[in-house]
């Protein structure tokens, strides 16, 4: 649990040893919690028996309980945090770490949010992760404290909430940050691409004089408006347009983020995986694509924006994902390839 942990370590040091009523600033820097009636005692000479000692992790929870119970009693003000929501005390660590990155210091940052310092605010993060911990083991089985998965999904939803706001005030402030390139909008541009994408590497000149012609250009108009957008997109460091590019490719393609499964998870990271491997053999992964998986970049690039968003928020898939890469970068780097490669 890292700083946080420190945080609650800090807090109940205070609380037992400085009393509750002590200035955030005034609580020590570091080290564990003052003893408690269910810690491990000492004996005449200094050193605590085997019976008597307690499990890290018991007392770990332990003081995180003895902190809950002492804020919900009261004693700490919470700045209307709910613990239920933690999106919203997310949403304040990262308004504060911007507020830092335009030159202010911790405690202004908190301050502007309603909190006395950046120390109160951290206890009150410090409360909600509480919430959200239990007991539970680790890979090898050993007790620890584990944040529940919602906690971390609340952190990169409030993280992509921060950057869609971001997005939205550089198109208010920028109004010519979305206008059409050559007559062009960003939506057409992506449907364009999107049907580009589906000829794939045999595409003949008149298919692709048919797709373009669908949206209104010709291979020199395409070429202009194509290149202006790239600019445009380099340009733009808040991402805004990939962003709204992304959504309307994907919807060109036929896929909707929000509705069924264009393709199981684990086919979308074998794929994606199996191009990394490809590319860094020096093979031609679009004639991989057709060859192994029967799909062209186009149809990935659809598979893409319906699971990379969901990645985005869920920490379970993430999780996941990290457990299928590996073992299919196994597989596609060369070791055994020729007996899995039957699809």
């Amino acid at each position: 649990m890292g700083a946080l942990i420190q945080a609650i370590i800090r807090f109940i040091t205070g609380l037992f040893g400085g009393g509750s009523d002590a200035p955030a600033a005034s609580l020590p820097a570091g080290g564990g919690a003052a003893p408690s009636s269910g810690g491990m005692a000492a004996s005449a000479g200094g050193a605590a028996t085997e019976e008597e000692e307690e499990d890290p992790a018991d007392e770990e929870f332990r003081e995180i309980q003895q902190m809950i119970a002492h804020v919900e009693g009261g004693g700490l003000n919470l700045n209307g945090m709910n613990w239920q929501d933690p999106k919203a005390v997310w949403t304040h660590q990262f308004m504060i770490e911007d507020a830092q990155g335009q030159g202010q210091t911790a405690d202004q940052g908190a301050q502007a949010l309603g909190y006395d310092s950046h120390d109160h605010f951290q206890l009150v993060n410090a409360y909600v992760t509480g919430k959200w911990s239990r007991l539970g083991v680790d890979e090898d089985g050993d007790k620890t404290v584990i944040i529940d998965d919602q906690l971390q999904n609340a952190m990169m939803e409030a993280r992509m909430g921060m950057m869609q706001n971001a997005q939205a005030a550089a198109v208010n402030a920028d109004p010519t940050l979305l206008e059409p390139v050559e007559g062009v909008s960003v939506d057409v541009w992506a449907a364009a691409a999107a049907g580009l994408s589906g000829l794939g590497a045999n595409g003949t000149p008149a298919q692709v004089v048919e797709i373009l012609g669908q949206h209104g250009m010709d291979s020199a108009k395409w070429d202009a408006v194509n290149a202006g957008w790239q600019a445009k997109m380099q340009g733009d460091v808040t991402g805004a347009i990939a962003t709204k590019f992304g959504a309307a490719f994907t919807g060109a393609k036929g896929v909707d983020a929000g509705g069924a499964e264009p393709v199981t998870f684990d086919r979308f990271v074998e794929v994606m995986t199996a191009q990394e491997a490809w590319s860094a053999q020096g093979l031609d992964v679009n004639a991989q694509l057709a060859s192994v998986f029967n799909i062209d970049a186009g149809t990935y690039g659809a598979w893409s924006g319906y699971w990379s968003p969901k990645m985005g928020t869920d920490i379970a898939l993430t999780r996941k994902y990290t457990e299928l890469h590996d073992h299919y970068l196994a597989k596609y780097q060369g070791a055994g390839m020729d007996d899995d490669l039957s699809l």
